[in-house]
């Protein structure tokens, strides 16, 4: 499983440039917005996990690595556990920017960072990595590509609600055991989108 990670690694170190772009681009346009943490962190997380995906959709590699002496569980666990540093990377990058950002150009941004700020684009990233994961194990390299922009599409529609929302409801106070309690639910599902996709690809034919 080791060298499984390691494979992952070196497809997010050649796809890094991609992701400090995204990053940079969305920072640059976003940064002013109540919401630019959140959604920052968010896009950058799912645009690289996208990319490793389409990089084993490209260089077909499951294909590859059925045939080595490595069992389809450790694969899917692998790239779990992969996409789990990703949201945390992800998410801690836009913590740390835009906290620099507001201490060294006071009144650039007029809104305060929390603990909170981070755990909601995590929980947020979980669910939909449980949600993405499990459809692209099965409908591996034929459908992945068409997935990626299905999720596309429903992310651009749908980030601005969401942002809201949780402005709002921030507004509002937060209620700290709901959110914990949404947090380890969505851990929950993640490891359960685990053992599903686990499910999904042994039982697929490649």
């Amino acid at each position: 499983m080791l060298n499984l990670l390691r494979k992952d690694f070196i497809a997010a170190k050649m796809s890094l440039g991609m992701s400090i772009l995204i990053f940079s681009i969305f920072c640059i346009f976003f940064m002013k917005k109540e919401m630019s943490m959140h959604l920052v962190g968010i896009i950058t997380a799912f645009a690289t996990i996208s990319s490793l995906t389409l990089n084993d959709t490209k260089n077909h590699n499951h294909l590859f690595l059925v045939t080595l002496p490595v069992s389809r569980k450790h694969i899917v666990q692998a790239k779990y556990v992969i996409s789990l540093l990703t949201i945390f990377v992800a998410v801690l990058a836009s913590y740390g920017v835009h906290s620099f950002v507001k201490i060294a150009v006071p009144g650039y941004i007029t809104v305060g960072y929390s603990m909170i700020d981070i755990l909601v684009p995590i929980a947020i990233m979980l669910v939909l990595t449980s949600i993405y994961l499990p459809f692209f194990y099965m409908l591996s390299e034929k459908g992945a590509p068409v997935l990626n922009v299905i999720f596309f599409f429903i992310f651009l529609i749908m980030a601005d609600p969401v942002a809201q929302t949780i402005h709002k409801a921030s507004l509002n106070g937060i209620n700290y055991p709901l959110v914990y309690g949404t947090l380890f639910s969505t851990l929950l599902l993640f490891i359960a989108s685990c053992y599903v996709t686990v499910y999904l690809f042994t039982k697929k034919d490649l």
